[in-house]
């Protein structure tokens, strides 16, 4: 048995050229000799990668189908009506959305998939305001979740862009975000609770995610200092 001079692959008699580098295979004691059947495929053999992704989604509703159902039945029987088990079924419905929903789309829409995420995080929250008896859901819980909702919508649209290509001026409009999105998130609290409309406590994190995301913005002209960071983080 020979072996490749330059990559050490071991060779079977009927190689005179290396299958793995292509190195010609040189062996004064052992010539090579040709024969008709390789000791591997000639072809190399490629598996399917097209998944019917229809099919996938219509199994892995039917499997969240089935806890919702019993979690359903098993409430009316016990308390003659259906109450705690909306619980169950909008969260399945939310995870639905979330994870198998955007399999169905057959181009790659972060804004879309992300906005209807959105909404079934809305809706399962008006469930859990309509089930608990509160009346907070108008004026608190859809105001949060469309605020946050919203951001995470704006970021990926931004995102999308050829502008904002690279990690420092993302990481700027995160903290830019993040940010504002305290502010907001005070402001409608206060709101509901009838206090002032003065951001207070906000300012402690709105303050040091506008200096970090200038920064960032700043370190992003440094041309040194952006290839010492793909050097370090491999990016």
């Amino acid at each position: 048995m020979s072996y490749c001079v330059n990559c050490g692959v071991e060779l079977a008699d009927s190689e005179n050229i290396c299958p793995l580098c292509g190195t010609e295979v040189i062996n004064p004691a052992k010539p090579a000799v040709r024969v008709h059947q390789y000791p591997y495929p000639r072809r190399v053999e490629t598996l399917s990668k097209n998944i019917d992704k229809k099919f996938l989604v219509s199994i892995a509703g039917t499997l969240m189908l089935i806890p919702t159902a019993i979690t359903i039945f098993c409430d009316f029987v016990s308390g003659g009506g259906i109450s705690w088990s909306l619980y169950v079924a909008g969260a399945m419905l939310m995870l639905f959305t979330w994870i198998f929903l955007p399999m169905l789309f057959r181009k790659s829409r972060p804004w879309l998939s992300l906005s209807l995420d959105s909404i079934a995080a809305a809706l399962y929250v008006g469930v859990i305001c309509a089930v608990s008896g509160g009346d907070w859901y108008w004026t608190l819980g859809l105001p949060i979740t469309a605020s946050c909702c919203g951001l995470v919508v704006f970021l990926a649209v931004l995102f999308e862009l050829e502008s904002t290509k690279g990690i420092l001026i993302r990481a700027a409009f995160v903290l830019f975000g993040v940010g504002l999105l305290t502010v907001v998130l005070e402001l409608i609290i206060n709101l509901h609770l009838g206090l002032s409309l003065i951001p207070r406590w906000s300012g402690y994190v709105f303050t040091p995610c506008l200096l970090l995301g200038i920064a960032a913005l700043i370190l992003r002209r440094q041309k040194n200092f952006k290839e010492e960071i793909r050097r370090r983080f491999y990016v």
